[in-house]
C-alpha cells in the first residue's frame, strides 16, 4: 500500500509529509512519498492533493506539470483510489473558482468556490486560526471526530457544494463556512489536518485506513445514482454512489474492513464473522 502527496510547487509540503508518514507508520499503511511523477501517481493506492495560494495560480501550476493531472484523474476517477484534497486541493474539486477570475476546477464535486463574507463585519477575512467543527453527516474519515473538535484554518474563499449531501462538516464564522466535503472515494478538508494536532492526525489516520476499492463496488451492493447526463463528472456517469446517511459507526468499521472507506451502502449486510 502506498500514498502519494502531489508536489506541484504550491506551498511547503514538509508538514504534510511528516504528518502522513507518522500516521502511516503507526497504522502500518505503507509508504508515503511526495512526488510530481505521473507514473508514481498512477501506481499509488491513495492520492493526496495539498495546495496553498490563489485558486487560479494553483490550478495553473498543477496543469503545467505535464501529464500530472491526467495521472491523478486516471488513479482517482478511473481507478477509484481514495483521494484527499487539502485547502486549495479541496477547492479544486469544485466546478469553478471565483478568486480573481472565473477558473474551472476539476468538477468532481459540483459547486463553486466563493469569497467568505461574514455576517458580522467585525470578523476579518482571511478566516485564520482555530475553529470548532460542526459535523453535518457521518463519514468514515471523521470517525472519532466530533462536533466541537478544533481544526486550523487559513483561507479567504470557501467551497459551496451544489448538493447538500456532499457537505460533511462546517464551522461558524459569521455564518456557515464549509470545512469538509465528500462523495464516493473523494474527500476534501478546507483546514490543514497536518496543522490541526490531534483532530488532524485522527483524520489522516482514518484516510490511510481506507483501501482502494477499484472501479466498482461488489455486485448487488450498488445504489444507482440518478442520471446526470453527459455533462457530469466521469465518476457520476460510470459509477455508483454510496450514502453514509444513517449508518452506525460499528457498521462503518465492519464494512470498511472489507471494501474500504470510499463506499458504504445505505443498508449493510451482516458481517460474516
Amino acid at each position: 500500500m502506498s500514498t502519494v502527496i502531489i508536489d506541484y510547487e504550491s506551498g511547503n509540503l514538509h508538514s504534510a509529509e511528516k504528518a502522513f508518514q507518522r500516521m502511516a507508520r503507526e497504522a502500518g499503511a505503507g509508504a508515503v512519498a511526495v512526488t510530481a511523477d505521473p507514473d508514481a501517481v498512477r501506481r499509488a493506492d491513495r492520492v493526496v492533493l495539498p495546495g496553498d495560494g490563489a485558486f487560479p495560480a494553483c490550478r495553473k501550476q498543477l496543469f503545467d506539470q505535464r501529464g500530472l493531472f491526467e495521472a491523478i484523474e486516471e488513479a482517482v476517477i478511473a481507478g477509484g483510489r481514495p483521494f484527499m484534497g487539502i485547502c486549495i486541493g479541496m477547492q479544486m474539486l469544485a466546478t469553478e473558482g471565483s478568486e480573481y477570475e472565473p477558473t474551472p476546477g476539476f468538477g468532481w464535486i459540483g459547486g463553486t468556490v466563493e469569497r467568505i463574507v461574514p455576517e458580522d463585519p467585525a470578523l476579518k477575512v482571511p478566516h485564520m486560526g482555530w475553529n470548532d467543527l460542526v459535523i453535518d453527516r457521518a463519514h468514515p474519515v471523521l470517525e472519532g471526530v466530533e462536533t466541537g473538535h478544533h481544526a486550523y484554518f487559513v483561507h479567504s474563499y470557501q467551497f459551496r457544494a451544489a448538493d447538500p449531501a456532499h457537505l460533511v462538516a462546517h464551522v461558524d464564522y459569521g455564518g456557515a463556512v464549509t470545512a469538509v466535503v465528500g462523495r464516493d472515494n473523494l474527500v476534501g478538508t478546507q483546514f490543514h489536518p497536518e496543522k490541526s494536532q490531534r483532530t488532524g492526525l485522527r483524520i489522516i489516520a482514518n484516510f490511510l485506513a481506507g483501501r482502494p476499492d477499484g472501479p466498482g463496488p461488489p455486485e448487488g451492493l450498488c445504489i444507482p445514482t440518478e442520471s446526470v447526463g453527459k455533462t457530469g463528472p466521469p465518476s457520476e456517469r460510470t459509477r455508483c454512489r454510496w450514502s453514509f446517511a444513517g449508518t452506525a459507526p460499528r457498521e462503518l468499521r465492519a464494512y470498511r474492513a472489507i471494501v474500504g472507506f470510499a463506499r458504504v451502502p445505505r443498508k449493510l449486510p451482516e458481517p460474516a464473522w
